[in-house]
């Protein structure tokens, strides 16, 4: 089909496959939680504006995600693999975020110049320097002006009059050091709620 703008794919797919999605216009998708791999060319040709990369992805293919219209891509510490040109042709791209410092790449990122985010010894460090691309601590971002990828202990618990805290983990960062968290209407049953604050 190559006039679809969005897509629901099932809670328990882990891959999808070279070209799944090559021209067919979407305009946004949901990748589902426990997603482990994408194929060359899934989202070669679209319309996609953002991407969310699930915490659990472990390999993205050459192209990927090339020709879109995406403006930042966050590869969570999951991802070991990062396949050549995988956002070559995402004009309005501004930066993209490696959190794994041994990330494996299968060669540069776009052939556009763009912002890398990483961490300093890390193999994007090492990538983005070969290509000239600029390069950018992730110890030295300001973490509000990043889109983190946090990752919550549980999100559901039977009500038993207890106070509830669940840990928090975000990719890169440190519990009170880069980071605070706090709990509001954490006791009675209902939605509670979870501060998080970054530090400096």
């Amino acid at each position: 089909n190559t006039n679809l703008k969005s897509v629901k794919l099932p809670s328990n797919l882990l891959m999808i496959g070279n070209s799944a999605f090559t021209r067919c216009q979407l305009q946004e998708i949901k990748l589902p939680e426990y997603l482990l791999y994408i194929g060359r060319y899934a989202f070669f040709y679209n319309d996609l504006t953002e991407i969310d990369i699930p915490g659990y992805l472990e390999y993205v293919g050459p192209s990927a995600f090339a020709y879109n219209d995406l403006e930042e891509v966050i590869f969570p510490h999951s991802v070991a693999y990062i396949g050549e040109d995988v956002v070559v042709g995402n004009d309005r791209l501004k930066r993209i975020v490696v959190y794994r410092k041994d990330c494996q790449f299968g060669a540069r990122f776009s052939t556009n110049k763009i912002t890398v985010y990483g961490f300093k010894g890390s193999t994007a460090e090492t990538l983005a320097n070969e290509q000239r691309d600029n390069f950018i601590e992730l110890s030295n971002v300001d973490i509000a002006s990043l889109k983190l990828i946090a990752a919550l202990e549980y999100n559901q618990i039977q009500y038993d009059g207890k106070a509830k805290e669940p840990s928090i983990l975000i990719n890169g960062l440190i519990e009170d050091i880069d980071y605070t968290v706090s709990y509001l209407d954490n006791i009675n049953a209902g939605i509670g709620i979870i501060v998080i604050k970054g530090i400096g």
